[in-house]
């Protein structure tokens, strides 16, 4: 009988059970759907323009809209907390697999 199933819905799940592993398309998305936020992270870090002008100048240039200096350096500051969360908060969560492994491999000693 499979685990999800109780005794009347046994027919659909005749040879299942519990021990089988998951399809292996659920294992690559849990291992590197934090991966690919964290590559998102970096690649907009790197491509983040240093000054307020910068961002308000490209803003402008690929989506039409005008920003103030002030609105623009708000923007950035927000962007780059935004990142650096995204970045930062997986780690202190342990869900990133190489910080699991880690924090195993330290409690094993």
């Amino acid at each position: 009988m499979h685990c999800c199933c109780s005794e009347a819905e046994q027919a659909p799940h005749a040879g299942a059970d519990c021990s089988s592993p998951p399809p292996l398309h659920a294992i690559t998305r849990r291992r590197f759907t934090p991966l690919l936020g964290g590559a998102i992270s970096l690649t907009t870090l790197a491509l983040l323009p240093k000054c307020p002008a910068c961002l308000a100048a490209y803003t402008l240039l690929f989506t039409g809209l005008t920003l103030s200096l002030s609105t623009a350096s708000f923007l950035r500051w927000l962007l780059l907390a935004s990142c650096l969360a995204a970045l930062v908060g997986p780690l202190a969560c342990g869900t990133l697999p190489f910080a699991s492994r880690s924090r195993k491999s330290q409690a094993a000693r």
